[in-house]
């Protein structure tokens, strides 16, 4: 059963008496003292373990940068020789029909003479 006092009424209680309770109490002190060494090395290995992860997200984040960067790189280079060969092309198409212009004439002219 549960007693209800008035706010800011306290119960005092009895110690209990009975044998060995200094080492139960002692015993009870060392099992609180090592659950909170427990939770404090498990803490401290989540934090480890956060911090070897954002190392890793930050190499694997480094990785893909440069890895981007290579293949920029890459396009760029191979952008630049296609725009290059379609010059090439176009010159050769340009020089082909002036050829041909001139071969015509040519013909054109071997025919009025």
């Amino acid at each position: 059963m549960v007693e209800e006092y008035p706010q800011g009424v306290r119960s005092t209680l009895q110690r209990p008496d009975y044998p060995d309770l200094d080492k139960d109490m002692q015993f009870a002190f060392q099992v609180q003292q090592m659950k909170q060494q427990e939770e404090m090395q498990r803490q401290q290995m989540a934090m480890q373990q956060r911090q070897m992860l954002s190392q890793q997200l930050d190499e694997l984040n480094r990785s893909i940068w440069e890895q981007n960067r290579m293949q920029q790189e890459n396009f760029d280079r191979s952008l630049e020789y296609w725009r290059q060969q379609d010059q090439e092309n176009y010159q050769n198409q340009m020089l082909y029909q002036m050829q041909n212009l001139n071969r015509n004439l040519n013909n054109l002219n071997h025919s009025l003479y």
